[in-house]
């Protein structure tokens, strides 16, 4: 599988490390999805990459991003975030 890294790298991990310096506890990153046509695919078509083939690394980081959710306790939503973009 060759990986390319259309928007950079880096960003989700330092955007969660940043907001666990200024939250004053920890903020993991949650994901990094690949990018694959067939969860647009299987978008439209009704049927979740996750279930169409579940061994896509795309659907493995679907699966692993929803489980994490799921045993997640505090949330950041609703919450000004004071961060600037920068680039």
């Amino acid at each position: 599988t060759h990986r390319v890294d259309v928007f950079g790298t880096g960003g989700g991990a330092e955007v969660a490390a940043t907001l666990t310096g200024r939250l004053g506890y920890p903020v993991p990153l949650l994901a990094e999805i690949p990018l694959d046509p067939a969860v647009r695919v299987g978008g439209d078509d009704g049927l979740p990459v996750v279930i169409a083939d579940g061994a896509r690394p795309a659907a493995q980081a679907l699966t692993e991003l929803a489980r994490n959710l799921a045993q997640r306790r505090r949330s950041l939503a609703g919450r000004t975030l004071n961060l600037t973009p920068v680039g």
